[in-house]
């Protein structure tokens, strides 16, 4: 539903953060107008808008399940990150240069921290600053390149990023709209944006580091869950939400993009899972 919704804004040239309060009965009415003529549609789209906006600012409620208790808040001290996924097929990490057949092959999705901000709490939403480094970069409305045309950012232009899909496609922080990072030769032209790692000052910054780096032109990454106790789905990239399913060990699944924290988002499903955990099990 909620992807349905997403779509429908575009199409309409709206974002999420123009999705108007219920107050007064506004959102009921645009949810309406949209299509949505189901009651239980609109009281399910209405819940899924209230979750997302309370991730966005950070404002989350801790969430127990059966059999598992949450932390209130997370640990300050320091804490090993356990891989709990790994790529199976040497295949898709490494592109179509090498054999899909390669299955034995299995490199841990993280083998350091992924987080790329340190000290950020664990129900903040993950950004990244990138930088347009070619003459101008052209924002879609979807991560393809035959989807429609934004606007274009100019070279030196600086923007806040909250995902990156695992072929290379930015999505825009406080603007609807995507980027391609790199255009691998297209049109004569290579990398168009670069993540920022110096701040303000000048000072250098942690360097980025991804829970599924290099690039996969088939627009998805095959991976296997390794932890000894499975692995959460979970509706949004924040430990404080509610589990929506299980992955147990040794079952593969597929990511399409990530966050700059270790979160992954899965493919042909709703959800999230975390790539490296606090303490084996965990999550």
């Amino acid at each position: 539903l909620f992807g349905r919704l997403e779509a429908l804004l575009v199409e309409q040239g709206l974002a999420f953060d123009d999705l108007p309060d219920d107050e007064v009965g506004e959102l009921t009415a645009l949810l309406q107008e949209l299509g949505f003529t189901s009651a239980i549609e609109r009281t399910r789209l209405k819940k899924a808008v209230r979750e997302r906006r309370q991730w966005s600012l950070g404002v989350t409620d801790d969430v127990t399940t059966a059999g598992s208790a949450m932390p209130s808040a997370p640990s300050s001290a320091p804490q090993p990150k356990v891989p709990v996924a790994s790529f199976p097929h040497s295949g898709i990490i490494n592109g179509p240069t090498k054999p899909a057949s390669s299955c034995e092959a299995k490199v841990e999705a993280a083998r350091k921290p992924t987080y790329s901000q340190v000290g950020r709490p664990e129900s903040q939403p993950s950004r990244q600053t990138y930088e347009i480094i070619q003459r101008t970069a052209t924002v879609h409305a979807e991560p393809f390149l035959s989807s429609k045309m934004k606007t274009k950012k100019s070279r030196g232009a600086r923007f806040f990023c909250s995902e990156l899909t695992v072929d290379g496609w930015l999505k825009l922080t406080h603007e609807p709209g995507w980027i391609l990072s790199n255009m691998r030769g297209l049109n004569g032209i290579e990398e168009v944006a670069s993540a920022v790692t110096v701040d303000a000052e000048g000072e250098s910054t942690s360097p980025l580091q991804l829970a599924v780096p290099g690039y996969h032109p088939q627009g998805l990454c095959c991976l296997e869950v390794v932890s000894a106790t499975g692995l959460a789905v979970r509706e949004f990239p924040v430990l404080q939400v509610k589990i929506v399913g299980m992955r147990r060990r040794g079952e593969l699944l597929f990511a399409r993009s990530q966050d700059f924290s270790g979160w992954l988002r899965l493919h042909g499903e709703e959800g999230w899972v975390l790539a490296t955990s606090g303490s084996e099990g965990s999550n």
